[in-house]
This record gives structure tokens, sequence and C-alpha cells, in this order.
């Protein structure tokens, strides 16, 4: 039995060869919020004893700080133009 020859496909010509940099930048800023919610965890004792929160308020102050970040990350592009 003889298989058939193996065809090269070419990309489609509408893909832009951009879009790996596109990738690569998205990658970047997620790597970016994982090392931020990161070091605000591994910072939550030391705010809650400075602040005088309680264990049980702690999430709090993360939930916080993220709900703060967001807008921030989203406007950041506007101010760039």
């Amino acid at each position: 039995m003889e298989w058939p020859a193996p065809v090269a496909r070419l990309a489609p010509a509408g893909l832009d060869p951009r879009r790996w940099w596109a990738l690569a930048l998205l990658c970047g800023a997620f790597f970016m919020v994982l090392v931020d919610g990161t070091i605000t965890i591994v910072a939550l004792p030391s705010i809650g004893a400075d602040l005088g929160f309680s264990k049980q308020d702690l999430p709090w102050v993360l939930s916080a700080y993220t709900f703060i970040n967001i807008p921030i990350g989203l406007a950041a592009p506007e101010d760039l133009s």
C-alpha cells in the first residue's frame, strides 16, 4: 500500500506575521500580572500587621488591590498615545 506524498501547506495570505509579537506581548503582560499578584500575596502578612487587619480581612486587601489595578491597566494604553 502506497501512502500519498505529503503536501506542503503554506500559511494563508491573510495571516499577519506580527501576530507572534502580539502573542509575546500578551504572554509578557500575563507574566507581569502573575508576578504582581505573587508579590502582593507574599506581602499580605506585613500589610496586615502594619494596618492592624485580622487574617479574615486580608483577602479583602488582595481583592481591593486587584480591582484598583484593573482600571489602571485598561487605561494605560490610552495614556501612551
